[in-house]
């Protein structure tokens, strides 16, 4: 007899380990699917089947494969609303300070220009002032820059500029340009002709008093003969 996880026989009153429930037959039909499973695909002695069976079902009552892991929640951390600029995090202006000739000069290299802001080395460095909230005026202004002071090296330029050559960018190749149609050829010719003054003609169209007038007769009218 099965009392609340006990069970009575002849001897006395025994305490099972583990109280029958529902999860027990839970885990005996997932043991036979299991092993029914590995049995199909796997060649297994019948001696081997009860081993199989327990360890199994072991492995299913084992508490640690029953264990849910709590991760640890994550306060998440207040974020300052900020207005981002070319796709990334906007940064503080540095105090501006007076330059001398040769840390100018040094700023401008063949492959790189140096940012006054960060110290670091850029090949576009308009894009880069962005973050600073900066245009390309508005930082010579601040650090005393002449107003010729580029904002890409050198090398940077002559490879766009090659790029562009290459690419054939601002000429029109005629030679593979289709040839026009003679429709709109004559028709161009016929508007050019539109356009021209008209020729005097003989006798006006003008009927006066006197008849049909010659053209720049005076005075009396003279029909054509």
């Amino acid at each position: 007899m099965r009392l609340h996880g006990t069970v009575r026989h002849s001897g006395g009153i025994r305490r099972l380990n583990r109280p029958q429930s529902n999860g027990d037959a839970e885990i005996v039909r997932c043991t036979a699917r299991i092993v029914m499973g590995y049995v199909a695909g796997n060649r297994l002695p019948a001696a081997d089947l009860a081993t199989l069976i327990t360890t199994v079902s072991k492995a299913l009552r084992s508490p640690h494969d029953f264990e849910v892991a709590t991760a640890t929640p994550v306060i998440a951390q207040a974020v300052p609303k900020v207005s981002y600029v070319a796709s990334d995090y906007p940064r503080p202006q540095v105090p501006a300070r007076l330059l001398s000739l040769k840390e100018i000069a040094d700023s401008v290299q063949e492959t790189y220009l140096v940012c006054f802001e960060d110290g670091e080395h850029y090949r576009m460095l308009a894009r880069h002032l962005r973050l600073f909230g900066l245009t390309p005026d508005a930082y010579r202004e601040k650090w005393g820059l002449p107003d010729d002071y580029p904002m890409m090296p050198a090398a940077h330029l002559k490879h766009r500029a090659e790029l562009a050559r290459q690419r054939n960018l601002g000429k029109h190749d005629r030679s593979t340009a289709k040839p026009r149609r003679k429709s709109a050829i004559t028709a161009k010719t016929q508007t050019r002709g539109a356009e021209d003054p008209p020729k005097p003609k003989p006798y006006s169209v003008g009927l006066t008093r006197g008849g049909w007038r010659r053209q720049g007769d005076v005075g009396q009218g003279a029909s054509p003969g």
